[in-house]
């Protein structure tokens, strides 16, 4: 909606002090199925209307910015893609100067840099202590990781045209510590995804096992990475999906 208002020349203005409260999924199910809708719908969204976007008459430059913001999505299907392709180099081990700074540190600078300084002028305008971005965004971006095949799934189901049911987003009502959500009457969507989540997961903890035998200090923190994001998705998802729920709670 908000495109198709600019392209008829309407003008936004951002006014970061407004905030309109929202509540997020507190069961991982859920946030998935959430997760899903928003990737497939925004990739649909591309297919209708970039082609739109690039005969209008706007400026190159806001042509590009909209063509990147909705583009965007396919980076869960580059990053599972990466995820099932990715291998210890069984032909190097042992740490090499040369190396790191020809290879490693220039892969893991364009990699983690941009993620960096995105997410970290988010905490600093969350007015967070500076020092807890090394912590958040490595998780941060091991959670996105977790989500990549559900939501590569969500993009490719986009691009060959599949139709499927609208999955609402259960809300729960969850605003205080002392509530809770498992004793709820709501059924969130189950996936077979989750044995490959798993599967995954397993793959990558041999990955960090074969990296800290073989001295591959370099791809350590990338194993980690894959292997908590993937079994965090994985096993967090099979408890939820139990007979019995696992209880959560919120911050006030």
């Amino acid at each position: 909606m908000s495109y198709r208002a600019q392209l008829r020349g309407w003008k936004f203005v951002f006014v970061p002090e407004v905030e309109t409260p929202a509540e997020l999924p507190v069961d991982m199910n859920s946030f998935k199925a959430q997760q899903h809708r928003w990737a497939k719908g925004a990739i649909q969204t591309c297919f209708k209307l970039l082609p739109v976007i690039w005969r209008s008459p706007l400026p190159v430059k806001i042509k590009f910015e909209a063509m990147i913001h909705l583009v965007s999505n396919f980076a869960y299907l580059l990053l599972a893609i990466l995820a099932l392709m990715v291998r210890p180099e069984f032909q190097r081990a042992g740490f090499s100067w040369e190396s790191f700074l020809m290879m490693d540190m220039p892969v893991f600078c364009l990699a983690t840099l941009s993620i960096f300084v995105f997410y970290g002028a988010v905490l600093v305008e969350l007015r967070k202590p500076w020092y807890l971005i090394p912590l958040y965004v490595p998780v941060l971006i091991a959670t996105g990781v977790g989500l990549c095949l559900n939501n590569a799934r969500a993009v490719l189901e986009a691009v060959f045209g599949h139709q499927s049911e609208f999955t609402r987003t259960p809300k729960y009502g969850i605003q205080t510590r002392v509530q809770t959500w498992w004793g709820k009457k709501y059924s969130t969507t189950k996936s077979l995804m989750v044995v490959l989540e798993l599967l995954l997961a397993g793959y990558y903890a041999w990955f960090v096992w074969y990296g800290w035998q073989h001295q591959l200090w370099m791809s350590l923190p990338f194993f980690l990475l894959f292997c908590v994001g993937f079994g965090y998705a994985g096993m967090v998802s099979l408890l939820q999906a139990l007979p019995f729920r696992f209880p959560l709670t919120v911050r006030e």
